[in-house]
């Protein structure tokens, strides 16, 4: 593509490279200009491939950019670094990133947030190569508690499942509180130990889901 007709089109660009194979991308790389960079969707559509960028060529607008640095975190985990200072102090944010790839968790700066447990959890319940990260002495013992805490929330849906949410022992039949849910019927039964599971902060659905998974990665690394 001649260059007065790719300045033109940066668009064509863009799209171009959605059909550019990743062994292809050092190659193509060799074509791009600065003003390449500068452009949304070329980068964009650069970084759905997996490309990577020389730290001078990411520019400093597109580090602010949520909806950008998601994608980073997603296809290109090691460029995560570029986000700004504000998004990674934005729990919500960097919970969406750890929901993409729990390795960006090696860039988070804020030690309140590194200690966070909603925070640990998206990162360990998300692969377990990210125990690779924890290695210091002191990260040794915060992962240590977090997985008691883990544990300890496990253990707790456990007995709330066998008591509340399939009554009690099979060999109490006439205990009253199964006897109460079963008269109020199956719909009404449900609402209410979900209701009581919310209640007692019980874990269930997809925490119950991270939980389980952050376990067995912890389990890995032996903790």
């Amino acid at each position: 593509m001649p260059d007065r007709v790719r300045d033109a089109n940066r668009d064509l660009v863009a799209k171009a490279l959605e059909y550019v194979s990743e062994e292809d991308l050092d190659e193509i790389l060799e074509l791009f200009v600065e003003e390449d960079w500068e452009n949304h969707d070329i980068l964009r559509a650069w970084l759905v491939k997996g490309g990577d960028i020389d730290d001078w060529n990411f520019p400093d607008e597109f580090a602010v950019d949520k909806e950008l640095m998601l994608l980073v975190a997603e296809h290109n985990e090691s460029l995560f670094h570029h986000a700004s200072s504000e998004l990674l102090q934005d729990k919500n944010f960097l919970l969406q990133a750890l929901e993409k790839n729990g390795m960006v968790y090696r860039d988070i700066n804020c030690g309140v947030l590194r200690q966070d447990f909603d925070i640990l959890l998206s990162s360990w319940g998300r692969c377990k190569e990210v125990g690779d990260i924890f290695f210091a002495r002191e990260e040794y013992r915060l992962v240590a508690t977090f997985a008691e805490e883990v544990r300890e929330l496990l253990c707790a849906h456990d007995i709330f499942f066998k008591t509340v949410l399939c009554g009690t022992s099979v060999s109490r039949q006439n205990s009253p509180l199964r006897n109460l849910l079963e008269e109020q019927g199956i719909e009404t039964s449900l609402a209410f130990r979900k209701q009581l599971a919310e209640l007692l902060d019980i874990p269930t659905g997809v925490k119950l889901s991270k939980l389980r998974r952050a376990s067995r990665h912890l389990e890995f690394w032996g903790y």
